[in-house]
């Protein structure tokens, strides 16, 4: 251990040449400068904060594609028959009625509900956060931030306006916010 802390303490010191240790007493030191490897990186792929929310909120939408399939179904009565018989089905009746006396049902719809709230929430955060503001109207950080929270944006005008729109009302709520 001490050997290799002097060696690296050596190295260091003679600016990036090889350095031999023949003894721990004596040193060598060549001119000769290391040899350089190449080192190749795996690829990296980058992503827009959209790019990353569509793949994520598709991942989600496949990870928890029966519960939210679950929570939106329920038994429908339907009439058939031929003039004279008539006769009703309940497709999944006996599955609705388990879920309804278990309670799963309420808790797939709120978990339904919590999950769309959650992607609305991260949709919105990418169009209308504090960096956004603060670029548009030159204010630092923490006033952005103060902005963001007590002006929130409608999620229906986020999703259909355009950038120029959002920040035609980041600009209107801040006039009206400053007198």
């Amino acid at each position: 251990m001490k050997r290799f802390c002097l060696l690296l303490l050596l190295m260091l010191l003679f600016g990036g040449r090889a350095v031999y240790a023949q003894q721990v007493d004596s040193m060598q030191v060549a001119d000769t400068p290391l040899s350089k490897r190449m080192i190749e990186l795996k690829e990296v792929e980058v992503l827009t904060d959209m790019a990353k929310f569509k793949k994520d909120s598709a991942l989600k939408r496949t990870i928890y594609r029966k519960a939210l399939k679950d929570a939106a179904t329920h038994a429908e009565p339907q009439l058939f028959g031929t003039p004279g018989q008539v006769g009703i089905s309940l497709d999944g009746g006996v599955s609705a009625f388990a879920m309804w006396v278990s309670g799963k049902k309420k808790k797939l719809k709120k978990f339904s509900a919590m999950l769309a709230a959650d992607e609305r929430q991260r949709f919105t955060s990418i169009r209308y956060n504090a960096e956004v503001v603060g670029r548009i109207m030159g204010i630092d950080d923490n006033s952005a931030l103060a902005f963001v929270d007590s002006h929130p944006i409608p999620y229906d005008f986020v999703r259909a306006a355009s950038d120029l729109e959002i920040k035609m009302w980041i600009r209107n709520e801040y006039r009206n916010a400053s007198k």
